[in-house]
C-alpha cells in the first residue's frame, strides 16, 4: 500500500488525533534531502491527501516547489488539494519567488484553478 493511501485512510477512517500525529514524520520525509526524490514526492502526496494542519504543511509544500521535478509536481498537486487554505502558494506556483521563471508544466495552472486563482 502506498504512503498516500495510508495517509488518506488515516484521515478518513482513523481518529483525527492519530492522523495529526502522522504530519510531523511526513514533513520530516518531505524536507530531508538525504531521502530520495521518490520518497519526498510520496510524502508531499500523502500530506495533500490528508489536507490537515494547513498552517504548517502549506509552507513546507511551497518550499518543496524548489525541489526535484517529481517532488515539485507532487507538491503542486498537494497544494491544490488544500484549496483556499493554500493562498500563500500562489507566488511559488507562478514561479515569481526570487525571480525564478515558471516551470513549463501544466501542474501549476491546474493547481491555481483548483484554488480559485485561474491563470
Amino acid at each position: 500500500m502506498s504512503l498516500g493511501r495510508v495517509a488518506s485512510r488515516l484521515k478518513d477512517a482513523g481518529p483525527p488525533d492519530v492522523a495529526r500525529q502522522a504530519i510531523q514524520p511526513l514533513l520530516g520525509l518531505l524536507e530531508r534531502w538525504e531521502f530520495s526524490p521518490v520518497c519526498r514526492a510520496a510524502a508531499a502526496a500523502a500530506l495533500g491527501l490528508m489536507q490537515m494542519n494547513a498552517d504548517e504543511v502549506v509552507p513546507a509544500l511551497c518550499r518543496a516547489m524548489e525541489d526535484d521535478n517529481l517532488v515539485h509536481s507532487e507538491a503542486a498537486h498537494a497544494l491544490g488539494r488544500f484549496g483556499g487554505k493554500a493562498q500563500t502558494a500562489v507566488e511559488p506556483l507562478l514561479g515569481h519567488d526570487r525571480g525564478r521563471v515558471a516551470r513549463r508544466s501544466r501542474r501549476p495552472g491546474i493547481t491555481l484553478a483548483r484554488m480559485g486563482q485561474g491563470v
